[in-house]
């Protein structure tokens, strides 16, 4: 059985505002833990939010990540949480955040291959490369999950979209990079039955890849990734659907 987050803060008071909004916001009963990593009195915690299937706009974020430090001496704890589509960059936050790269990895769900793999540590070591534009997480039957973003290193195609697909019947998942010129093509390859994602560069071609970051690194992008940034508002209205559900 899953079990209930419980951050162990009973008979501690938030130690500032922040905390405070957090934890009074939240029912910890409403969060199942995927995966627990603790160190002292420190708690790092993914969690699947139960109660995103019912938001208003289809496919909210359900993956939730939990820093908690407990302050005994002081009766208090500090938290921070942060709400994700998918489980790489929900660890990325917690990794940033101190948590050790290997520390989360689910017990009853693998990486279905070494590409998937290779991409999940890309994003653990990203730093403030992506920056998300969108997000849609599974909901009910389904078994995909994406997030769009903008690579601020990328020399060309500087729009991603992070596909994470289940294969439940297997107990594995997989994790690919998508590559489009802009926001608008990584929001209509979603909707349409455009053929396999266009793979991240850094995953055709792995040797083609070191020479085109050495090239990168001496000449200027060829895409402005602040145009592809700028008009990413504007994209979303053109090219995403209505999420709302009817309730």
């Amino acid at each position: 059985m899953t079990p209930t987050l419980d951050l162990q803060v009973d008979g501690l008071t938030p130690a500032d505002e922040k905390s405070a909004d957090l934890f009074d916001g939240m029912h910890e009963e409403e969060f199942k833990v995927l995966a627990q990593y603790d160190v002292g009195e420190r708690s790092f915690v993914l969690a699947f939010d139960t109660t995103a299937t019912w938001a208003m706009l289809y496919g909210e974020p359900n993956v939730a990540a939990f820093d908690v430090v407990r302050h005994r001496d002081q009766e208090s704890f500090s938290l921070r949480t942060s709400q994700h589509a998918n489980l790489a960059f929900a660890r990325k936050w917690l990794i940033e955040r101190g948590c050790p790269s290997d520390a989360l990895q689910l017990a009853w769900m693998r990486p279905g291959d070494e590409l998937t793999t290779r991409v999940e540590e890309r994003i653990h070591r990203s730093g403030d490369r992506y920056e998300v534009i969108d997000q849609l997480a599974m909901d009910g039957e389904a078994t995909e999950a994406w997030t769009i973003a903008v690579d601020r290193s990328a020399p060309e195609l500087p729009a991603r979209l992070f596909l994470e697909e289940l294969q439940p019947d297997r107990g594995t998942y997989t994790l690919r990079e998508g590559a489009f010129p802009d926001v608008e093509s990584a929001w209509r390859w979603t909707r349409t039955d455009l053929g396999p994602l266009p793979l991240a560069p850094e995953d055709r071609d792995p040797e083609a890849n070191r020479t085109r970051a050495a090239l990168a690194r001496s000449t200027a992008p060829s895409i402005s990734v602040a145009a592809v940034v700028a008009a990413a508002p504007a994209a979303a209205a053109v090219a995403r659907p209505d999420r709302g559900r009817s309730l």
